[in-house]
């Protein structure tokens, strides 16, 4: 007979809704003090030439970071793709973001 004590721990949905609470727990933290006002006058301020200025260099830096780790791997043996070396890079920048 298996024990079934802390099962409710392992229950994937018992994670999942736990990691929820905790990360809305640290959102209301992060936003309790924040005014409001204040963010809307920043937004307010920006210029889109600074903020195109900033995604076209953000999208050079990634270019050149897939471009790196494709030289890197091109000693494997098949060689890697390009595209997937890429397509790898930027999934684990977005999985990064994610947690």
């Amino acid at each position: 007979m298996k024990n079934s004590g802390g099962a409710i721990f392992r229950s994937r949905y018992f994670r999942f809704g736990l990691g929820l609470l905790v990360g809305a727990a640290f959102l209301f933290l992060s936003l309790k003090d924040v005014s409001w006002k204040e963010v809307k006058r920043e937004f307010e301020s920006i210029t889109a030439p600074w903020i195109l200025l900033a995604l076209l260099l953000y999208w050079i830096e990634l270019s050149l970071r897939v471009i790196r780790w494709r030289v890197l791997l091109s000693q494997l043996k098949p060689p890697i793709a390009g595209i997937y070396v890429g397509i790898a890079f930027i999934s684990g920048y977005a999985a990064n973001n994610c947690l």
